[in-house]
């Protein structure tokens, strides 16, 4: 059930931003991420919304566990 993966973490592959999608990992596979504020590559994100094959994704917080 793909709509599982709202809510989960996973960690930025490549920088992500609104104006251009990057790449996320998350739940053991690669995705295509967009976010409203740029996440660098490296960052753990958190996935807030799958739109068909693409995630909307935020930055997670140091709280958050990847």
């Amino acid at each position: 059930d793909l709509s599982r993966v709202v809510g989960s973490r996973g960690i930025a592959q490549t920088d992500v931003d609104g104006a251009q999608a990057g790449a996320v990992y998350v739940a053991g596979e690669s995705w295509s991420a967009q976010a409203d504020d740029k996440i660098p590559a490296g960052s753990p994100i958190v996935v807030v919304a799958r739109e068909g094959l693409h995630l909307k994704v935020t930055k997670a917080s140091k709280t958050d566990s990847v």
